[in-house]
């Protein structure tokens, strides 16, 4: 996102990065499309559980709580495609007065007005307000008790920028007899998954963002 005067308000990239380093100045001789209203943008690595969990929902949830501050609908654009995460969440947690928008990617808009919400999490280390956990947990959680009698080892054998355990197959010697099942996230549908960690009594697995 750029300001009048073309200075860099933010990016899509999660935290600090030099303006000159963003490659968009050669974008600027392309045509650019008007967007009158109010627009404001999902922001994430799409294709990551983490940020989409930490970052982009709790900025839907800030939406729905800016009252007077927002005049008119909202358009929230996103460069599709929606990552499995998204198409699950996304839907759901759009507050009223807020619609979902594609645009093109590579193109350019001139907003009449951006709307930017500050994320809930706290310092970078993902904490976030339990009024906020709460409400979430409420829209997305199993409405059943918890069985709480699956032990799961997440296998990252399949990750393509490391967490692999290099000795997953000596690990699970140890781990089988002890009732683990090894699982791979990918695997599962964003609903099997959460049915999962729900009737889960441990879960064993490298530290990372596939704990999300």
């Amino acid at each position: 996102i750029l300001s009048p005067n073309r200075s860099v308000i933010v990016t899509e990239h999660h935290g600090r990065i030099r303006p000159e380093r963003l490659h968009w100045k050669p974008r600027l001789r392309r045509r650019i499309a008007d967007l009158p209203g109010v627009t404001t943008s999902l922001r994430s690595f799409r294709w990551s559980h983490y940020r989409t969990l930490i970052d982009q929902l709790p900025l839907l949830y800030v939406l729905g709580h800016a009252g007077e501050a927002v005049e008119g609908p909202v358009r929230l654009v996103y460069e599709p495609p929606l990552s499995p995460a998204e198409q699950h969440f996304v839907p759901r947690c759009l507050p009223p007065g807020v619609e979902l928008c594609p645009v093109e990617p590579g193109s350019l808009y001139r907003l009449e007005r951006y709307l930017y919400a500050s994320y809930l999490s706290w310092g970078g280390f993902g904490g976030l307000p339990r009024v906020y956990l709460d409400d979430f947990l409420r829209a997305f959680a199993p409405r059943r008790p918890r069985t709480r009698d699956r032990l799961v080892y997440v296998s990252r054998a399949d990750a393509e920028k490391g967490r692999r355990v290099l000795n997953e197959d000596r690990l699970l010697t140890k781990l089988g007899p002890l009732g683990f099942e090894r699982v791979v996230l990918e695997e599962l549908t964003i609903p099997a998954q959460i049915d999962l960690f729900h009737d889960a009594a441990c879960v064993v697995a490298p530290h990372g963002a596939g704990l999300a």
